[in-house]
C-alpha cells in the first residue's frame, strides 16, 4: 500500500486520511492519474467520495 501512496504523491496527489479499521486511505488524486491507478493490480477497490447516510 505504501508504494501506491507514494505513486499518488509523486503524481501530484495527496493522502489526507488513513483508515485503521481496514487497510485503506483517502486521497486527492489528479484526474490524469486515476486511469493508471484503476489498472494497478495492487488496488482492490477505488471509489469517489460520497455522502453516507444512516437509517
Amino acid at each position: 500500500m505504501d508504494d501506491v501512496k507514494l505513486q499518488i504523491v509523486k503524481n501530484g496527489g495527496s493522502i489526507y486520511l488513513e483508515y485503521s479499521i481496514f487497510k485503506g486511505f483517502a486521497a486527492e488524486i489528479p484526474e490524469s492519474f486515476v486511469q493508471t491507478l484503476e489498472h494497478n493490480p495492487n488496488i482492490n477497490s477505488m471509489e469517489e467520495d460520497q455522502l453516507v447516510h444512516t437509517q
